[in-house]
């Protein structure tokens, strides 16, 4: 008997081509050929994305990927260096730049630099800087004297 495939009714619809090997919650997806293979829902945007991103929507039917609130850091140190600086005066300021004695700690989406001790920026947002020095010498009120 013959009968057309749209007029298949439940329940002698059958599944469409592929299902027996497709894994669970895979979705059929076309290739625009005439064609297509079952994959993964992926989210808008992961394909090429940045490790530890993850999908903001934006209520209208869009969204970014970003880095999740409270989660980029970085630190640099110098344990033990050998360079010393002194300030020409008490209200003078000077970067310290010991050039290979600073060391690269933890970071995670920021960008560090172990060669003059910078750490880059690389979203825009409100930042938390916090950092704390060891002098061995009178110097500290120098260093106070230039945080007020």
């Amino acid at each position: 008997m013959t009968i057309q495939h749209k007029l298949i009714t439940d329940p002698d619809i059958h599944e469409p081509k592929g299902t027996s090997t497709a894994l669970a919650n895979q979705v059929y997806a076309a290739d625009g050929s005439g064609s297509g293979s079952w994959q993964d829902v992926k989210p808008a945007g992961t394909v090429g994305a940045v490790a530890n991103k993850v999908y903001v929507t934006n209520g209208a039917g869009a969204g970014t990927l970003q880095y999740p609130a409270g989660k980029l850091y970085a630190d640099m140190y110098i344990d033990g260096g050998a360079t010393s600086q002194t300030l020409s005066a008490g209200s003078a300021y000077a970067k310290l730049d010991p050039g290979s004695e600073w060391t690269a700690g933890e970071y995670k989406g920021l960008t560090i630099n172990g060669t003059d001790g910078t750490i880059t920026l690389t979203e825009a947002g409100t930042y938390m800087i916090s950092f704390w020095v060891d002098f061995t010498t009178a110097s500290v009120l120098q260093v106070l004297e230039f945080l007020k």
